[in-house]
Formats: structure tokens, C-alpha cells, sequence
């Protein structure tokens, strides 16, 4: 009981350290199909991430939303994590307005709204949300760790599950 009190104290410290994109895979007209590399600082035990989704806007106007596979991060670790992602579109005129841009690498005034579900091996339980998300920081190298805006306690079980 002690060390999940202890390790549930260091939940606030978790970050995301870095962030890009390994591929970009068309799927139909209306979709892509993503890996994106998202460098995770965790000083506490093992966790799984799951039910990431969330929207991409450009300049505040929605044109995708996106969802992404489970992932387990491992104990007291500083690792890059491949987070295979589904993205589908909601502006294809916006889509064809950025292209130049997003073919070239340049994803200025994109961001990224994001909630995703934490579960601890001790049956904690919390959601996660990330508001405005600047791409191009994140991509380049030029954001610093970036900490959930909000974190919600979903279940205070503290037995293992």
C-alpha cells in the first residue's frame, strides 16, 4: 500500500518529452493512418495508456480528429514510445489548403487537443487532457515537457487487478 501511495504522488511528474511523426499512410479519401514517436517521461511504476482521441485544428478551425492504440510505458523510464494513430478528416478543404504546407514539414498554427485514459498496475485510474498542443514545437524539438492541463481520478481502487 505504501508504494502505490508513494508512486501515485509521482503522477503529476509524468510528462511528454518529445513527439514526432514516423509515418503518414493515406487510407481512402477521408483518412491516414499514423505512427507517431512520443517520448515519455515516467518516474513512477508501470502504466497503460488507452483511449487516446482527440481533434487537430488549424488556426482554431477542427479539420481531423484522430484516435490511437493502447500502449504500456515502462517503470522509472525515459523511452520514445511508436503510438500507431488513425486520423479522419473532417475539413477535406482545409486538408487541400494545408497540404503544401504539411508536405514540406511546415505545421505552423496546428494543434492539438488530446484525452487519453492512465491505468496504474494498482487499479488507479485517471483521464488525462492536453489542450492546444502546438505541433510544431512538438515535432521540431522546441516545446519543453508538456504536462496534462487536467488530470481526473476515475476509480480509487487500490487493490491489483
Amino acid at each position: 500500500l505504501s508504494m502505490t501511495l508513494t508512486s501515485c504522488g509521482k503522477v503529476g511528474e509524468i510528462s511528454i518529452t518529445s513527439a514526432g511523426i514516423e509515418s503518414l499512410t493515406p487510407r481512402g479519401l477521408k483518412g491516414f493512418d499514423a505512427v507517431v514517436l512520443l517520448g515519455i517521461h515516467n518516474p513512477t511504476v508501470e502504466f497503460t495508456v488507452s483511449s487516446v482521441e482527440g481533434n487537430v485544428l488549424h488556426d482554431g478551425s477542427e479539420f481531423a480528429t484522430f484516435s490511437a492504440d493502447t500502449i504500456t510505458v515502462a517503470r522509472k523510464s525515459d523511452r520514445v514510445y511508436p503510438l500507431p494513430c488513425s486520423l479522419t478528416l473532417t475539413d477535406r478543404l482545409a486538408v487541400v489548403r494545408l497540404l503544401p504546407s504539411l508536405t514540406s514539414g511546415d505545421m505552423e498554427g496546428i494543434t492539438a487537443n488530446v484525452t487519453a485514459r492512465l491505468r496504474l498496475r494498482s487499479g488507479l485510474r485517471m483521464r488525462l487532457k492536453f489542450k492546444n498542443l502546438d505541433i510544431q514545437e512538438m515535432v521540431s524539438g522546441e516545446a519543453e515537457e508538456v504536462k496534462p492541463d487536467e488530470m481526473e481520478k476515475l476509480s480509487r481502487n487500490l487493490s491489483y487487478a
